[in-house]
């Protein structure tokens, strides 16, 4: 149930956020060093997420490897260089096709 309306509230955040800008443009307000603020702001937001991306990317020839439990512990998910254990060579034939 909780899920549900966190689907539904998120959906409809946008929405209000609209709504309450317009409410307020009427009003005068939101003047222009705020609404700069917010590009800037925005901006940033952006370049952080393309950033983040370049960054925590796997190699191209790279395995993901799923996190999973061992010893008590939980062993983080990571890229293993070179093809999957006992899965076909780079380069070579792939599954076979119907």
């Amino acid at each position: 149930m909780l899920e549900r309306l966190t689907e539904i509230g998120l959906f409809l955040l946008p929405f209000a956020l609209f709504f309450a800008l317009r409410f307020a443009a009427a009003r005068g307000w939101p003047s222009t060093p705020v609404l700069g603020t917010a590009g800037v702001a925005l901006v940033l937001l952006l370049a952080g997420l393309v950033w983040f991306a370049q960054v925590s990317r796997l190699g191209r020839d790279a395995t993901y490897v799923p996190a999973r439990w061992s010893a008590g512990r939980v062993l983080p998910g990571h890229g293993r260089d070179g093809p999957e254990p006992g899965g076909p060579e780079p380069g070579g034939p792939g599954p076979a096709r119907p």
